[in-house]
């Protein structure tokens, strides 16, 4: 069904001696055929560019070249002999003159990157090529900085519900959740072993406030043919609470642990309500 986009798209096994050993063939595929194939859980345009369309998948080994040499080319005849596949997600950085290169060497899971610049200095030809830091802007700020002395305090003080001895709070947590997961998990065979060398099946946990409520409804909707009995969520207020056990789920509510998270969803990765909510987390 999508032949029409392939048109343009074209088939070589044709690449020099020197390389053999790490390259030997390559073909482009439909950008979304693959994407649909391979979900890599990151989220993607819905209308990418007219310049965007293609994968440019490449082959390492003679025996994991296609069966055909045709220039339309479905994912799955493509990748029909692949026992392995690793996947690159690129674009370039802040609109620089990005180049990619690949080297015959040990595998890694890592991407290298390089940059002309240095702390504080604006990328520039004059400079070399040097390793950069992952978070390091083209105008060479890095982004990710230790927090300084007043937030790190800040965020010790949010720990002493959870740490305190004495407290109580999370010893309480713990005594509530212990029934709730041996019932999730009892009588039933695995081959995972806890550390009271008692067998358990894995539990599934979650983090959930009223603001993310629609992305836990929607899960369950999408998972209504599944097993959510070993799910348990952990809700950071009480409506998000009854939503979870309107849906069916084992939840967990405790309000001296999670009075203090937002309940209104996160605008953005890493702000002030999605940092809150990461603390239910310690639970």
């Amino acid at each position: 069904g999508n032949n029409n986009k392939n048109n343009d798209f074209t088939s070589s096994h044709q690449f020099p001696t020197t390389t053999e050993e790490f390259v030997i063939g390559s073909t482009f595929l439909d950008r979304d055929e693959f994407l649909t194939r391979f979900d890599l859980g990151t989220a993607r345009e819905l209308h990418p560019s007219p310049k965007n369309q293609a994968v440019y998948m490449l082959y390492q080994h003679p025996k994991s070249l296609p069966n055909s040499s045709q220039k339309r080319m479905s994912v799955e005849d493509a990748t029909a002999n692949c026992q392995s596949l690793n996947i690159i997600q690129t674009r370039p950085f802040g609109g620089m003159h990005q180049c990619l290169a690949i080297v015959g060497q040990y595998e890694s899971q890592h991407i290298y990157r390089y940059l002309r610049n240095h702390d504080n200095v604006p990328v520039s030809n004059s400079l070399p090529l040097e390793l950069s830091p992952r978070n390091r802007r083209d105008n060479g700020v890095d982004e990710a900085l230790p927090p300084p002395t007043v937030l790190q305090m800040n965020n010790w003080k949010l720990l002493v519900d959870y740490f305190t001895p004495g407290s109580g709070t999370l010893q309480q947590a713990k005594s509530e959740l212990k029934p709730m997961i041996m019932e999730m998990t009892g009588g039933i065979k695995t081959t995972y072993v806890s550390t009271e060398n008692i067998p358990r099946p894995a539990i599934v946990t979650m983090v959930c406030n009223l603001g993310q409520a629609d992305l836990l409804i929607n899960f369950v909707c999408s998972a209504k043919d599944m097993d959510l009995s070993r799910v348990l969520v952990f809700c950071t207020d009480e409506e998000t609470l009854r939503i979870a056990q309107g849906l069916g789920l084992q939840a967990y509510y405790n309000e001296k642990l999670f009075k203090a998270i937002p309940s209104e969803a996160a605008d953005a990765y890493g702000d002030r309500v999605f940092a809150a909510t990461m603390y239910a987390k310690v639970v």
